[in-house]
């Protein structure tokens, strides 16, 4: 990076716990994202810790089975499938809890 302003994009913590082929492909599309900054995080433990303390604006958990899952229901995916199966963390949980 070059000196100057600071980064604006957006800091999105991920944790893979899946190894296949959608998970990364997720992670790459996320990525090429302008406006958003992907940072892998080794722990689900670790990227709530993050959010928590804000050094992240938002975490992405992908679960074990994410790849498959997708795989066995191809011809009956959708967006809304993507969303069941990843769980997103917000600073002081979810949107619309009372704080």
């Amino acid at each position: 990076m070059s000196g100057g302003g600071g980064d604006e994009r957006i800091p999105l913590g991920i944790v893979s716990l899946d190894s296949g082929r959608l998970s990364q492909s997720l992670i790459d599309a996320l990525s090429g994202i302008e406006g958003i900054k992907v940072e892998k995080v080794v722990s689900e433990e670790k990227l709530r810790q993050m959010v928590t303390d804000g050094i992240i604006s938002l975490g992405l958990v992908i679960p074990e089975d994410f790849s498959s899952s997708l795989e066995e229901n191809r011809g009956h995916f959708c967006e809304n499938d993507l969303l069941q199966k990843a769980v997103l963390l917000f600073p002081g949980g979810p949107p619309g809890k009372g704080a």
